[in-house]
């Protein structure tokens, strides 16, 4: 399967979790989470009037010290319109 392919699959997984996003801006999204851009992942669905809220925790492990693991709290008009999880980024459904 080409990038492309995958990365428009990904981004229909994303829409089904956070409502509301169309295809061109999920696709946005993803190829942001592919490239590790927080930030710009926050930045692309504030443009878009969502909010992002989140509830990380420092979990310990064996190997690297510490993992970042929690909930992204998607919310648009005061109401959640999608949870993603985190684990040292975030994780695409």
């Amino acid at each position: 399967m080409t990038d492309k392919k995958q990365r428009v699959r990904q981004a229909r997984s994303l829409r089904r979790v956070v409502r509301g996003v169309d295809l061109p801006t999920s696709v946005k999204l993803v190829r942001l989470v592919q490239n590790g851009d927080w930030s710009g992942f926050v930045s692309l669905l504030s443009t878009k009037g969502f909010f992002v809220d989140s509830d990380f925790q420092m979990d310990p492990c064996d190997v690297c010290g510490f993992h970042t693991v929690g909930k992204l709290y998607v919310k648009k008009g005061g109401r959640v319109v999608g949870v993603l999880d985190y684990h040292d980024g975030v994780v695409l459904p």
